[in-house]
């Protein structure tokens, strides 16, 4: 290594590697390097030249391996390969599903303030939004390979910023092996990724032009963070799926992760007409016929549980929540105002009691209180 000289302190490092020396941590990020130079091993330029290499190496495109290629001389990024000895049966992806893939995987068209954004200027260079297509290819073995085919390099920077910063920003990704052009920065984002890999997998039907998970691949988990039930983000697969096939298709725009982005993104509680409209075959259903569906699947589905099961029990109570907003005029807060009078008079008959006969709760308060201020409490907005 060269030594360290202190005199030199004006040694020629280029103002590329001040100005990445300047917006990082060399210490956290290099610690050998940072070592190197605090002991005096390293003069300032060396350190930073060798810092500028590594990272240079690490941004540096990635070339295919040989076992990726396939047989075409398209631009092709592609996202998943079947092993030799695999079984190759859902590489033969129906044609119905990858027409309807096709018609959403480019994502809507980017306003003039997004092509503003496109990288490297090329808003102003492209006539229209890139247009990419899924397709299934062969290596020279015949092995089958699922990727996605670019008119260019360009197309598929555009396609890569549409998908990162417009359709499903805020999320990880996947970079891809790309054929036949060099771009070192095929992201692909995690939504998109799975939902490509049940195509794959041979999930996913079309029905009336549209993607659909197949009913016996469905379950009930975590899928995308900020998404599902309020209480533990469980939501149906089905959900998630056509979720994702409505950001590509423009019916829903919002932010994964809004946290990691600027405000400027829709969130999941975005209230635009995009993100409030949902397709509901032309007919909105109420909370009763909601609650009916369910519970003839439930009957159907889990026979075994009895009137007895906290399933079913939890379910007769949302019944009961339901009729009650109901019967309020459709208000949750003159409902709530309602039942908690009605345990008030109860409490202060000795027909009910609160939790702790050691603790002053809350409604041991409102129970306990005359009535002028038992009224003013619950004339507050948070009741």
């Amino acid at each position: 290594m060269a030594t360290r000289n202190d005199d030199a302190d004006d040694a020629p490092v280029s103002p590329q590697v001040m100005q990445m020396l300047a917006t990082m941590d060399p210490q956290s990020m290099f610690p050998d390097i940072a070592e190197a130079y605090l002991s005096g091993e390293m003069t300032q330029e060396a350190a930073a030249n060798e810092i500028v290499g590594r990272l240079t190496r690490l941004t540096a495109p990635r070339p295919i391996p040989d076992d990726w290629r396939v047989e075409t001389d398209e631009c092709v990024a592609l996202h998943f390969k079947w092993l030799p000895d695999q079984d190759h049966a859902n590489a033969d992806i129906p044609q119905d599903v990858l027409d309807a893939l096709n018609a959403v995987l480019s994502g809507p068209n980017a306003t003039p303030a997004q092509r503003a954004k496109w990288p490297r200027g090329l808003g102003d260079v492209l006539d229209a939004d890139p247009v990419v297509t899924a397709r299934v290819f062969r290596d020279a073995d015949g092995v089958p390979a699922f990727g996605l085919v670019f008119e260019s390099e360009d197309h598929a920077r555009v396609y890569t910023w549409k998908t990162n910063y417009h359709i499903f920003y805020g999320e990880g990704a996947q970079i891809l092996y790309c054929q036949n052009f060099e771009f070192e920065g095929m992201r692909l984002p995690n939504n998109l990724d799975h939902f490509l890999h049940y195509i794959t997998d041979g999930k996913v039907e079309a029905v009336d032009g549209r993607l659909r998970l197949k009913e016996e691949y469905e379950a009930f988990g975590r899928y995308e963070p900020l998404q599902g039930r309020e209480q533990d983000g469980r939501e149906y697969l089905s959900e998630w799926f056509a979720r994702c096939y409505r950001r590509l298709a423009g019916e829903i725009s919002y932010q994964t992760n809004p946290e990691t982005g600027p405000a400027s993104t829709h969130g999941p509680a975005c209230a635009c007409d995009a993100c409030l409209t949902r397709p509901q075959d032309g007919k909105d259903e109420s909370a009763e016929d909601l609650l009916q569906g369910h519970e003839e699947t439930m009957r159907e589905d889990f026979p075994e549980l009895g009137p007895g099961s906290a399933t079913v029990r939890q379910f007769v109570a949302i019944k009961g929540l339901v009729h009650g907003v109901r019967a309020a005029k459709g208000s949750y807060a003159r409902y709530v105002k309602k039942e908690l009078l009605v345990l008030r008079a109860l409490v202060r008959k000795r027909r009910a009691t609160t939790a702790d006969d050691n603790q002053r709760t809350a409604f041991d308060i409102l129970a306990q209180s005359p009535d002028e201020i038992a009224w003013r409490i619950l004339g507050f907005r948070r009741w």
